[in-house]
């Protein structure tokens, strides 16, 4: 049961082919409509089944967005195979499509080392417009209102998609939109991005967190900052006592704590 949502995403990877050879032989616009709609239906209930099941990782989201990639790059090439004349028409947006998607991918694996899997609203929005364009184009026989549309749709989605991939640095998933990559950009927070970037595990020790306003002993390991809450290293070695303390220097400058209070803390921080 809690492989439904890979199996789903793998039956929507499969179908790619199958709407590529549908299109180089028969054109059968039944079979074109019945893979659109098994594969639309399938990228709605793949996510509402992993988080369902608990099973919604990140390398599953990625895996659905580079299925969707394909999928969907091959309903383009059987549109262009069926009816080139409307690829003709259209082909100043539909190469900024495709140059806006390899740009932001290769944004994302610069930033993270991974594709993007941002899932934002006007993505979901993006993909109703694709599969009611392709039903329109490879089942009705013409490219109207919805082609337009979706077109319009995906450039602002794909302006959006790269501003989320450059907040975020490509590291988060599922980012409903761009406000809500601004607030959680990492370096809205001058102490995550800090210790994000330096304080690697094995580095500089255990990380433990502390209250910035309490000055509260260690409350226990933690990898990431929590809310309200700052991260400090505790070590014992020259070197890494040295990184620590001219850490707290920069993180109490930072929110203006005094001089006594940044003594205090790494003080407390020092202690066996």
């Amino acid at each position: 049961m809690r492989m439904l949502p890979s199996v789903l995403t793998a039956l929507r990877l499969m179908l790619a082919p199958t709407i590529l050879l549908n299109a180089v032989s028969s054109h059968n616009p039944w079979l074109f409509l019945v893979s659109l709609l098994v594969g639309f239906i399938s990228d709605i209930f793949d996510g509402i089944l992993a988080r369902r099941l608990g099973v919604a990782t990140d390398r599953l989201r990625r895996f659905d967005s580079l299925t969707d990639l394909v999928f969907w790059s091959c309903v383009f090439a059987a549109i262009w195979i069926v009816d080139p004349a409307v690829v003709r028409a259209d082909a100043v947006a539909l190469s900024l499509l495709l140059a806006l998607e390899f740009f932001g991918q290769m944004l994302a694996l610069v930033l993270s080392g991974k594709p993007a899997a941002v899932h934002s609203y006007l993505a979901k929005l993006w993909g109703i417009c694709l599969f009611l364009a392709s039903c329109e184009v490879l089942v009705g026989g013409t490219a109207d209102v919805l082609f337009k549309v979706m077109l319009v749709v995906g450039l602002v989605m794909y302006a959006e998609w790269i501003s989320i991939i450059v907040l975020t640095r490509a590291r988060s998933v599922d980012v409903g939109s761009v406000f809500c990559a601004k607030r959680s950009a990492p370096w809205r927070d001058g102490f995550e991005r800090l210790f994000h970037n330096l304080a690697e595990p094995g580095c500089v020790g255990p990380v433990w967190r502390y209250s910035a306003a309490r000055l509260a002993p260690p409350v226990g390991p933690q990898t990431i900052s929590q809310p309200g809450g700052l991260i400090f290293c505790r070590s014992s070695s020259g070197s890494e006592r040295f990184f620590a303390a001219s850490s707290i220097a920069l993180a109490s400058s930072s929110i203006g704590l005094s001089p006594e209070s940044a003594a205090l803390m790494e003080s407390t921080i020092f202690c066996a």
